[in-house]
C-alpha cells in the first residue's frame, strides 16, 4: 500500500492521518512537506499513526525532527493510535519519553486544551464554536471572529465539533442548518445533546453564497446578539 497522508483542522490543531510504511524515501519526505506547509498558518499537530504498520529509523527521525520543529515555534506534535509493533520501537529507544502518545485522536486534541494555560485563552474574546462542512466557509467564518474580537474555533464535522465542545466549553456555537438539522447517527445525537446548554446561530444555506460583505455583517450581528442575550440571562 503506498504512504499517504489525510488533515484536517479541529479547533486550531491539524489532525494528520498516515496509512501505509513510513520509511527513507519519499515517505518521509512527504510527511516533512506537508507539516511544513502547514506551519505557515498552525504550530499544533496530531500525527495518528493508526495505519502505519511499520517505520524505520528514517521515519522515526523524521517525527523527531517535526516534534523539535513545532516545539521551537512554540507548538507541539502528538502521537496517537500506535500500532504496538510501533510502539515497542518507540519504547526500545526511549522516545516514549519524548513523544506524547495518545489512544486516539479525541484524546490528543483534548490534551491539547487541558495543558494551555488559562491565561492564553483569556486574550481574545468569547470562544466561540463554527461547525460547517466547508473548509472555505469555515476559513471565511474564523478570520471574520477573528477580527471581531472573538476566539474562534472550526470543525468540518459533529464528531470533531463534540470533541471542541467537550474540550474547549464555548460561549457559543455556529453550525450550518444542514448539521444542525443532522440526526440519527451516533455523532450527530451526541453531539446535539451536548451543545443543548450552549447557544446556538444556525446558518441557512444562503450563507455560502451571499455578498460576502453582507454575510460578515449578518454573522458579527448574530454572534452579538446570541452571546450578549446568553451573557445577560446568566447574570439574571
Amino acid at each position: 500500500m503506498p504512504f499517504s497522508l489525510e488533515s484536517r483542522r479541529v479547533g486550531d490543531i491539524v489532525v494528520i492521518r498516515c496509512a501505509g510504511r513510513l520509511i527513507a524515501g519519499a515517505e518521509c519526505e512527504q510527511l516533512q512537506k506537508h507539516v511544513a506547509d502547514a506551519m505557515a498558518f498552525d504550530r499544533n499537530f496530531v500525527v495518528n499513526l493508526g495505519d502505519v504498520p511499520f517505520i524505520d529509523s528514517s521515519g522515526i527521525g523524521t517525527l523527531v525532527r517535526l516534534l523539535g520543529r513545532t516545539r521551537a515555534a512554540h507548538g507541539n506534535l502528538k502521537l496517537c493510535g500506535v500500532v504496538p509493533h510501533v510502539a515497542q520501537v518507540f519504547k526500545v529507544t526511549n522516545l516514549d519519553r519524548v513523544f506524547e502518545a495518545h489512544e486516539s485522536e479525541s484524546d490528543a486534541i483534548t490534551d491539547f486544551y487541558r495543558q494551555r494555560p488559562a491565561a492564553s485563552a483569556g486574550k481574545r474574546g468569547a470562544r466561540v464554536l463554527c461547525v460547517h462542512t466547508s473548509a472555505d466557509v469555515l476559513a471565511y467564518m474564523r478570520e471574520i471572529l477573528l477580527a471581531a474580537g472573538y476566539d474562534p474555533l472550526t470543525a468540518s464535522n459533529l464528531l470533531d465539533g463534540k470533541v471542541l465542545l467537550a474540550a474547549t466549553r464555548p460561549s457559543l456555537v455556529v453550525i450550518s442548518s444542514h448539521l444542525r438539522n443532522l440526526k440519527g447517527t451516533l455523532a450527530a445525537d451526541s453531539f446535539h445533546d451536548l451543545s443543548k446548554s450552549v447557544p446556538m446561530v444556525e446558518l441557512n444555506d444562503a450563507f455560502t453564497t451571499d455578498d460576502p460583505g453582507e454575510a460578515a455583517n449578518a454573522l458579527r450581528s448574530m454572534v452579538a446578539a446570541a452571546i450578549g442575550t446568553h451573557g445577560a440571562s446568566a447574570a439574571n
